[in-house]
């Protein structure tokens, strides 16, 4: 790779990029042979690497929101890094494609038969069915596009030059972010922890 000393961006990938493809062409290659080898373990591995990729890439969102929250001027030379971690998150829909074929394999929940006979889970099949369950996988990957992709697109703008209004912008674009993001969670899971545990 050769780095533009005046512009600082890398003008030629060299053959790292062709490396990387490779090794992603076959992981892919060996993903698809594992399908046919045991599918059941195949749709649990992919689960928990999808799982920790999205986790990675809602890191990088959530330190971007904060960072903007607080008006830190220390992480401004991180920032860039983290919005383009976050900025893997629309390629993360794609990832989740293998994800909901494998809902039966997964979730023991999404048995017809199995939910008939488990009476917690009768009480509970409003919530835990695989339709509302792909809603609320697109209502939440929805929400972690539009506050990535705005928060993206103002950072860029800001690149132009300095402009107050738009830092401003990004704090409000992060303030109900952060509450959809981590509030609404915490409260909704703490009411599920016993008083001793406080």
């Amino acid at each position: 790779m050769e780095l533009d000393n005046k512009t600082y961006l890398l003008t030629d990938s060299g053959k790292f990029g062709k490396l990387a493809a490779a090794v992603g062409g076959v992981g892919l290659v060996l993903s698809v042979a594992g399908y046919f080898v045991d599918s059941a373990q195949f749709f649990h591995s992919w689960l928990t690497s999808f799982v920790f990729w999205t986790s990675i890439a809602l890191g990088g969102l959530c330190f971007t929101m904060l960072h903007h929250l607080v008006a830190a001027r220390w992480s401004v030379v991180l920032r860039r890094i983290s919005e383009n971690i976050m900025a893997i998150l629309p390629i993360m829909v794609v990832f989740l494609i293998p994800v909901l074929f494998g809902l039966h394999d997964l979730y023991h929940w999404s048995h017809v038969d199995i939910v008939k006979a488990d009476h917690l889970l009768q009480g509970k099949a409003a919530y835990l069915n695989p339709t509302f369950f792909v809603i609320r996988l697109a209502g939440y990957f929805l929400i972690w596009f539009i506050l990535s992709r705005l928060l993206f697109k103002v950072s860029l703008r800001q690149d132009v030059g300095h402009d107050p209004s738009q830092v401003k912008k990004m704090r409000v674009i992060s303030a109900p972010g952060m509450i959809l993001f981590l509030i609404i969670p915490a409260l909704k899971y703490s009411r599920n922890v016993p008083e001793a545990l406080w």
